[in-house]
């Protein structure tokens, strides 16, 4: 999927759900609509952004230490080679490319 494409899906999903939420909010009765059930909604919605913030949360952790761990490998293979090439160099002209 193209970059364009993920965010425009998740934004006709968002905002078709809103229409469908807007048509389905009128078929409601009354009682469903009162105070204690809308801070019942806010109360699940807060918990639901929470988990959602400390999964974003761990996910970013995880990215970073990998790619914390593979930078660490390169550094130590680029280190490595540079050795290598030193020892080479001092054994003089025997090991240069034929």
């Amino acid at each position: 999927m193209s970059a364009l494409g993920l965010p425009l899906t998740a934004f006709a999903c968002i905002f078709g759900t809103t229409l469908l939420g807007m048509f389905v909010r009128s078929a409601f009765p009354e009682h469903h609509l009162n105070s204690d059930s809308k801070d019942a909604i806010r109360l699940s919605m807060g918990v639901i952004g929470t988990m959602s913030a400390l999964v974003l949360g761990l996910l970013i952790a995880s990215a970073k230490s990998s790619f914390d761990a593979k930078s660490s490998q390169v550094k130590q293979i680029t280190a490595n080679v540079i050795l290598l090439d030193q020892l080479l160099a001092q054994y003089g002209p025997e090991a240069r490319e034929s």
